[in-house]
């Protein structure tokens, strides 16, 4: 999907329940890759668990997260 055009990416990550470090690593790439595209990424319907996570991590500081789909599409204008 990476090389394709895709010019907006959400991450729904409501089935989520656990994330490793090698799994950070993975979005961190992704949205690597996108920002170099000039392209948007965001990610929504974080539990509170995986919310935490990324706020520890500081990834919320990178990468724009919704509370729901519809508001990420909103918010990226997909």
């Amino acid at each position: 999907m990476l090389k394709d055009n895709v010019n907006t990416f959400v991450l729904n990550m409501e089935n989520l329940s656990y994330i490793s470090s090698a799994g950070l690593r993975v979005i961190l790439l992704v949205a690597k890759q996108m920002q170099g595209k000039s392209a948007k990424f965001g990610m929504c319907s974080l539990s509170d668990s995986i919310s935490e996570v990324f706020q520890i991590s500081g990834f919320d500081k990178i990468i724009p997260t919704h509370a729901t789909q519809a508001e990420a599409i909103s918010s990226l204008g997909a």
